[in-house]
């Protein structure tokens, strides 16, 4: 690329970044608002007679969190919260993980060789993946995604990023793609409308309530799996997988590990991983930051800051509604530079493919100016 095409490029991510984001804050980019409706022709029934299909592949449903999604839709949830073990308190947990991380560094050897060490920090990740691990009840994700949410955020249509996951991971109508922290469908109903089977997996039952709900005003058959990103138990039943708005990144540094070991478990050799992270490079030079928006009926206020030593984001917000209620939430992020993520996938297996700083410049990154890390990996067979 020539020097006057890269500036060329710089200049319209720029500027479609600034037309996109325009007083946007931060929060906005890490989990976008509910779509709009938009009408389409029913696909229920060939969907559905493809879904019969993955019915074996997925756990069996458990009646006390299945039946808002019983309808015409067939979904399966996860292991329940309850036959998980979480740590007693968080003390007894922040041990345990000192304790590993420092096990971990006094087995690896500065001069290691790169496979026997990727191999050994994926071997630690499973040990430490049967420590107590961070509980889920009471997690910043489990409160901020709830009812209050859904009420706060404008509609917003993501039938632009559907395009994008579609024509990044190369796949045509029919296939069966994985959405990880799916929500309420955003990216995964303009994906069923487009002809792909869609399993879309979320922890909050309110964002899969109301996509279902959104769903069934269209006759689309979604699969939506309420359950947890750490307990994917798929084996090589999807041909793509993506995990949008900075939905990856929310546990220990062992559990995101594992993550992409799960998804790169349910993945059939040869298919695409699309991951959406905030860029690290981008934001840390601009916190902390204070940032305020007016959301649905209600003010946000969010105090940003950056902890360099965890290298995760920390966010305090704070929502005020019209009707007097106000809500305060602490928000925890891991932020990765590139060369961090790229070594995480290819423990696990993955080969980078290419990044992008933004769906409007597809395969075209530039460091610290891109707000977005949109990575895409392959499973190498």
């Amino acid at each position: 690329m020539s020097e006057k095409d890269l500036m060329q490029h710089q200049e319209r991510e720029a500027e479609v970044e600034a037309a996109t984001h325009a007083s946007v804050p931060l929060a906005a980019i890490i989990k976008p608002g509910r779509p709009r409706r938009r009408s389409s022709s029913s696909r229920a029934d060939g969907e559905r007679r493809r879904s019969n299909e993955l019915q074996d592949a997925l756990p069996d449903s458990d009646p006390s969190e299945a039946d808002f999604l019983a309808s015409n839709h067939k979904t399966a949830p996860l292991p329940s919260e309850d036959n998980i073990n979480s740590a007693e308190n968080s003390e007894s947990y922040a041990s345990s993980r000192r304790s590993a991380q420092a096990s971990l560094a006094e087995l690896i050897p500065e001069d290691a060789d790169p496979v026997w060490a990727s191999r050994l920090v994926l071997s630690w990740a499973v040990e430490h993946g049967k420590i107590p691990r961070s509980p889920s009840e009471d997690a910043w994700y489990t409160k901020v995604f709830s009812d209050e949410y859904l009420e706060a955020y404008f509609d917003e249509d993501g039938s632009r990023e559907a395009a994008f996951i579609q024509e990044a991971l190369a796949m045509n109508a029919g296939a069966r793609l994985l959405d990880l922290g799916c929500g309420y469908g955003r990216h995964a109903l303009p994906l069923v409308r487009a002809g792909f089977e869609v399993v879309g997996l979320d922890l909050s039952l309110s964002m899969l309530k109301h996509g279902l709900a959104l769903a069934q005003a269209e006759s689309l058959a979604v699969q939506f799996v309420h359950g947890d990103m750490r307990d994917l138990n798929f084996d090589e039943v999807f041909n793509g997988a993506f995990c949008m708005g900075q939905t990856f990144g929310y546990f220990s540094e062992a559990e995101n590990l594992l993550v992409l070991r799960g998804i790169y478990r349910s993945l059939c050799p040869g298919a695409r991983l699309l991951l959406d992270l905030v860029n690290r490079d981008a934001w840390v030079s601009r916190l902390p930051m204070r940032t305020w928006f007016e959301g649905n009926r209600c003010l946000i206020q969010e105090d940003v800051s950056f902890d360099a030593l965890q290298s995760r984001l920390e966010i305090r917000r704070f929502v005020v509604f019209a009707d007097g209620r106000d809500r305060i939430y602490d928000i925890s992020l891991r932020l990765y530079s590139l060369n961090e993520i790229r070594a995480l996938l290819e423990i696990v297996g993955f080969k980078l493919v290419n990044v992008s700083g933004s769906i409007h410049t597809p395969n075209a990154y530039f460091g610290s100016q891109s707000e977005r890390l949109l990575i895409l990996a392959e499973k190498i067979s």
